[in-house]
């Protein structure tokens, strides 16, 4: 499981970065991906874009996702959590239970 938070400062091509990511995303075949901020819509037509039927999400809140998944997870999951560090994404992982 992927959660991905935008990349904060890409300039006027932002867009375009976040729904390349999103594309990569899904052609590795990740199974769950969660998008999170203002670029998550363009993230997530870009995992569209990269396998048809890939498990997409995009979310409001960092709680949002964390119940998500701690309802939908299975033992021996991963779950990834990266984004620009002014999207506060640890929030995701302290919701979930990861230690400081």
């Amino acid at each position: 499981i992927a959660v991905l938070g935008d990349m904060l400062e890409l300039g006027p091509e932002s867009a375009a970065h976040h729904r390349a990511i999103g594309r990569l995303a899904a052609e590795l075949g990740i199974d769950g991906l969660w998008f999170l901020g203002d670029f998550a819509a363009d993230a997530a037509a870009g995992a569209a874009e990269g396998r048809a039927g890939a498990d997409v999400h995009v979310a409001a809140t960092h709680a949002e996702i964390a119940d998500a998944i701690a309802r939908d997870a299975s033992a021996g999951d991963w779950v990834l959590v990266k984004g620009s560090r002014g999207r506060r994404m640890e929030e995701v992982a302290r919701l979930l239970g990861a230690p400081d």
